[in-house]
């Protein structure tokens, strides 16, 4: 089953670590890809980064020394 892919390496300052991906997010290949998920403006909004991120351009973050990975890497359908 597809999931998705680490965003991590050496001396990041922050990583978000999800539960497990859900099957839309897996589906589409980025993090919080749901349009209902809250993360993505949430995430903006606290300026985390000095510009703003979608999901499609999730694996930028990185740039900002930002990883995301899951605990569990099979995806789970949402509530």
């Amino acid at each position: 089953m597809d999931t998705l892919p680490d965003y991590l390496e050496p001396g990041l300052d922050l990583v978000f670590v999800g539960i497990n991906p859900g099957l839309y997010s897996a589906q589409q290949g980025h993090y919080f890809a749901n349009l209902r998920n809250r993360f993505w403006p949430a995430f903006n909004a606290a300026q985390m980064a000095p510009v703003p991120f979608s999901p499609e351009t999730d694996h930028e973050c990185l740039k900002y020394r930002i990883g995301f990975t899951d605990v569990v890497k099979r995806p789970t359908r949402g509530m």
